[in-house]
């Protein structure tokens, strides 16, 4: 029981997800882009906040669920650590690793257990195309693997948050599910004649995001 809370929503990917699971009222979203706001309010979760996470007040709730873009993913873990029950933060296989203030941060908020995908998922499918609209090239598969850093138990005062996680591998999606995901496309328009000699460095006309 208790409210969810996704703090940087985008469309409401993760919040369409949980909502099949519990009911829309306790389902909270907070999102920047100004864009993204007739989508969420479409939801009829129990609130859409237009904002910055990183500014607004978090709500406490049993559950923090988000996957926070890679430049804020310390501050949004710091910030709502102390108000979730439980939190969810999708992120890089390698977050956890290989950076001093990483260590200071996971000694202050408690080490987390992490769910790794078996392949590197697809968040985004990025296409490239000339002025006419011709596609160019298209990808989309992330660069690295991607994990659920799950932090379970709630922070206590006094109380030093646990130093130890697991590791644990998800399972492979089955071929229905890969089928049904669609993700959001990024459209990148770019110059015919230039993307004869420099490719994916071409200068953008447009970078326009449309949502699956």
């Amino acid at each position: 029981d208790g409210d969810i809370v996704e703090p940087t929503a985008g469309d409401g990917a993760i919040l369409r997800v949980l909502g099949l699971h519990v009911p829309a009222p306790r389902l909270h979203a907070v999102e920047l882009r100004a864009e993204c706001e007739p989508t969420l309010r479409s939801l009829w979760i129990g609130s859409v906040t237009m904002g910055d996470t990183l500014v607004i007040p978090p709500r406490p709730s049993a559950l923090t669920m988000t996957n926070p873009p890679y430049s804020s993913f310390d501050q949004i873990a710091r910030r709502y650590r102390p108000t979730s029950r439980h939190l969810g933060l999708l992120g890089r296989a390698s977050w956890l690793f290989g950076a001093k203030e990483r260590s200071a941060l996971v000694k202050a908020i408690g080490m987390p257990d992490c769910y790794g995908f078996p392949e590197r998922p697809t968040f985004v499918r990025v296409e490239y195309r000339n002025e006419d609209g011709k596609l160019l090239a298209s990808g989309g598969t992330d660069s690295v693997g991607a994990v659920w850093h799950i932090w379970s138990e709630p922070l206590v005062r006094g109380k030093a948050p646990r130093q130890v996680g697991k590791v644990v591998m998800l399972r492979l999606p089955t071929d229905d599910e890969v089928a049904a995901h669609v993700p959001p496309r990024r459209v990148i328009t770019v110059s015919q004649a230039e993307w004869l000699t420099k490719k994916k460095r071409s200068k953008a006309i447009s970078d326009v995001m449309y949502a699956a």
